[in-house]
């Protein structure tokens, strides 16, 4: 179950093909956790990660430094995504994808016995 958080409110008004924001946001996060979900977290979280702008398919890119094991990005953060957001908004989304993938950042913030954020919903 995805739970909808405070900091992203839904806007009936912007929408990004069949969905509004919120619900974009939401998709999005559901897809990030599931593609981390097949893959055993001692591989996947790293202290360094490369984040970098990608022209091609219009997205933010959060690549893990061992391209050899991770020839794909982990994290793919699309134009559309961000564009009913403003600064604060994204500079949240996009930092709460980060810090999950930081081992020391994610112990500090995830329960390890219920999987949740501390304070929060799902993560």
């Amino acid at each position: 179950m995805v739970r909808r958080s405070k900091s992203f409110p839904r806007q009936e008004k912007t929408r990004i093909g069949r969905f509004n924001v919120a619900e974009k946001c939401d998709i999005s996060a559901v897809y990030f956790l599931l593609n981390l979900a097949a893959m055993p977290p001692t591989d996947v979280f790293s202290d360094e990660f490369v984040v970098r702008w990608d022209a091609e398919r219009s997205s933010l890119l959060i690549v893990h430094p061992d391209r050899r094991r991770f020839p794909q990005a982990l994290v793919q953060i699309r134009s559309e995504t961000l564009a009913g957001m403003d600064f604060q908004a994204a500079s949240q989304f996009i930092g709460e994808r980060l810090v999950l993938l930081i081992p020391a950042l994610r112990e500090r913030y995830v329960d390890p016995n219920t999987g949740l954020l501390r304070g929060h919903g799902e993560v």
